[in-house]
């Protein structure tokens, strides 16, 4: 698979999870991100999510005005559900901050994706 190639797979990907909130902000689902990401535990990630917070506060901004802390409830068979931690990530320079912390490769997710970053 080329570099364009990969490029368009996951700009794709990432725009398949995005989501509006009634206000029409996009944002996207920590817990969605994670396995496109590729991070197999959510303390891991959750790690990520808190260096992605720190650099936003020290970029000047609120991390809480970009990272919205919350629960849902999930299916775990059985008809059991349950509560789990997540967060919403509103706008996509927020999606750059958690790539930055987590120190992956920004060059297949730059093609459109963070050319329309806040």
């Amino acid at each position: 698979m080329g570099k364009n190639d990969i490029e368009k797979k996951h700009h794709q990907t990432f725009e398949s999870i995005r989501r509006q909130n009634t206000q029409g902000q996009e944002f996207w689902f920590a817990r969605d991100l994670q396995p496109v990401l590729d991070y197999n535990s959510w303390d891991k990630f959750k790690r990520v999510i808190d260096k992605a917070m720190i650099a936003c506060n020290t970029a000047g901004q609120a991390a809480k005005d970009h990272f919205s802390h919350l629960g849902k409830m999930v299916s775990v068979g059985s008809g059991v559900s349950r509560k789990i931690e997540d967060y919403q990530l509103i706008f996509l320079r927020k999606v750059y901050l958690f790539v930055r912390a987590s120190k992956l490769s920004l060059a297949s997710l730059k093609s459109g994706f963070m050319d329309s970053a806040c």
